[in-house]
């Protein structure tokens, strides 16, 4: 309880000096283009929400992010099975991963741009970046986990399929939770850059590029303000869901136990 205290002190006092420094950098500048007032924001942020399509545009930016982060990462699950099992395909998958890894961000932003339509060009550049990321985490996971416990089911002749998705999976994705967490908040600003560049309908990017191309900072702020907020929700959502997912593990295994 008090470390907690401490912690929510700490965060208050930090958000507080940079508040107070905000204030005082835009007053000895004056120049609401080039560093508006947070209270400027605060007008802007509270114009913003009054809009209707800013909730469209939340929630096409929310679904894009998801969606890319989801088919990232069961592609990340199945592709690290298979190299686990087989060096011969681990070695076939390195060269495709590790050119996707050096290549340059901004590189694979414009080819998609080129290449596909503006509403599916965000998710495609997430995919794209993210996708390297968690193979190779998940690779590590797979080949670092506890075997002694899966050659242990073995011998008592539980079958392949229970063994991969009853003790190997769970145990990998325990390993993995940090990693997804912080991949999860990389995707939603990946999305919001390819939005802004791709200028994709109903979207937290095209709203920025929109506010920027108008020279309104303090929109352009608020706009930023409300992406770092969608991937907070995001990763408190993700992290309640696998909280929840562990709790019903822990039930069903003491019913089992009884």
């Amino acid at each position: 309880m008090q470390r907690n205290l401490k912690n929510s002190l700490a965060f208050v006092i930090g958000a507080a000096v940079i508040i107070a420094a905000w204030y005082a950098t835009a007053s000895a500048i004056n120049d609401e283009l080039f560093v508006p007032s947070p209270s400027e924001v605060v007008r802007e942020t509270v114009a913003i929400l009054s809009e209707k399509s800013t909730y469209k545009s939340i929630i096409g930016t929310f679904w894009r992010s998801t969606i890319s982060f989801l088919i990232s990462f069961v592609a990340a699950i199945a592709f690290a099975s298979v190299a686990s099992l087989s060096s011969y395909a681990e070695k076939a998958f390195y060269p495709l991963v590790a050119i996707v890894r050096v290549t340059p961000a901004m590189s694979i932003i414009f080819l998609c741009l080129i290449w596909l339509k503006a509403e599916s060009s965000p998710v495609a550049i997430s995919f794209i970046v993210v996708f390297p990321m968690l193979y190779s985490a998940t690779l590590n996971a797979l080949k670092n986990r506890d075997k002694k416990i899966t050659e242990m089911l073995k011998v008592f002749g539980v079958s392949p399929a229970k063994r991969f998705f009853g003790v190997t999976l769970p145990d990998v994705f325990n390993r993995l939770f940090p990693e997804l967490i912080s991949t999860l908040a990389f995707s939603v600003k990946l999305t919001v850059s390819g939005e802004a560049l791709a200028y994709t309908k109903a979207s937290i990017g095209r709203e920025m590029y929109r506010a920027s191309s108008l020279l309104i900072t303090g929109r352009v702020i608020a706009w930023t303000i409300l992406a770092i907020l969608l991937s907070v929700i995001i990763e408190l959502a993700a992290k309640l869901v696998y909280n929840l997912i562990r709790r019903g593990i822990r039930e069903n295994g003491r019913k089992k136990s009884v």
